[in-house]
């Protein structure tokens, strides 16, 4: 009986399997990508790893956070069935929004008031005098 909530696609793709576990080698691995899923994935690893293992999966621009469901030898290396939980599309574009944001000039913290312009300082005092003169 087929337990899966979303049907398989082959594929060939090459990806970086990283450990994410304290006490582990937090080398990143090489691996073939030869299923997907919606939510889990089939990789070809060169080593074993263990059930409930957290692992970090690295697809082109593409991040994928898991668990390894399991894990069988086959004739080039390890057959390993991930259970993906999250995934963070285009990194690049994350990327390039962190950096616009860090930009200078490109945030000014609220309350900042010595960068302001003159005619906007001006303008704000005049609402405020013209607030008190005229509550409404």
């Amino acid at each position: 009986m087929e337990r899966r909530q979303s049907s398989r696609l082959p594929a060939t793709l090459s990806a970086r399997l990283t450990v994410l576990a304290e006490q582990a080698d937090t080398t990143p691995s090489d691996v073939t990508v030869e299923e997907f899923s919606g939510n889990g994935a089939r990789v070809c690893s060169p080593q074993p790893l263990r059930l409930g293992t957290v692992v970090k999966l690295e697809l082109g621009d593409d991040l994928f956070l898991g668990e390894v469901r399991h894990c069988a030898p086959s004739a080039n290396g390890y057959l390993t069935g991930l259970h993906l939980d999250c995934t963070l599309p285009s990194l690049s574009g994350i990327r390039a929004l962190m950096r616009a944001l860090l930009a200078p000039g490109a945030f000014e913290p609220s309350g900042c008031s010595q960068a302001a312009d003159p005619n906007q300082q001006r303008d704000q005092q005049q609402r405020r005098q013209s607030h008190q003169e005229n509550p409404a």
